[in-house]
């Protein structure tokens, strides 16, 4: 077995590393959050860890960054809550795809190309977007709401251009 924690500098009273998914060559994605002097300073985001155990640190433009919800770091929530990169996937090239909260708390995908390009992205007149799982031809699978009141979801393919 083999344990890893995201590196991060400084004075860190709590961090969590949550690995979401491995390629077949070893690379593994997914997220982290810390928190230091008593929860004055945090930081979160996804990574990469390489099979030599080396880190890449990324965070979708306009994400979320908030306090910790009763000490453990929370992905959804209407109170206090810390968004970083969540429901990680990751195809055999590297490519990335999850889900963010932005600024104005609205959630939206993104796919992050090996080479550490990100680009956001909603259904057309989606709302609240989840990507679930991206396959090694880049076809992204997920799914999203109508309106931010809607308690109906509907599915989604996002299919790379050629």
């Amino acid at each position: 077995m083999v344990q890893f924690s995201v590196p991060v500098d400084g004075s860190i009273s709590s961090e969590n590393t949550i690995a979401e998914s491995i390629n077949d060559d070893g690379v593994v994605a997914g997220w982290y959050g810390t928190c230091s002097l008593d929860c004055a300073t945090m930081s979160s985001g996804g990574f990469v860890r390489s099979p030599q155990g080396d880190f890449t640190l990324f965070n979708p433009p306009g994400t979320l960054l908030g306090p910790p919800l009763f000490g453990v770091f929370a992905q959804h929530g209407s109170v206090a809550l810390l968004s970083a990169p969540k429901s990680l996937s990751m195809n055999l090239e590297g490519t990335i795809t999850g889900s963010y909260e932005d600024t104005q708390g609205l959630e939206h995908g993104f796919v992050r190309n090996p080479y550490g390009t990100i680009t956001s992205f909603d259904p057309p007149r989606g709302v609240q977007t989840t990507a679930t799982s991206i396959n090694d031809n880049g076809v992204i699978a997920g799914f999203y709401y109508w309106d931010l009141n809607s308690q109906s979801a509907q599915g989604f393919l996002r299919i790379p251009k050629s």
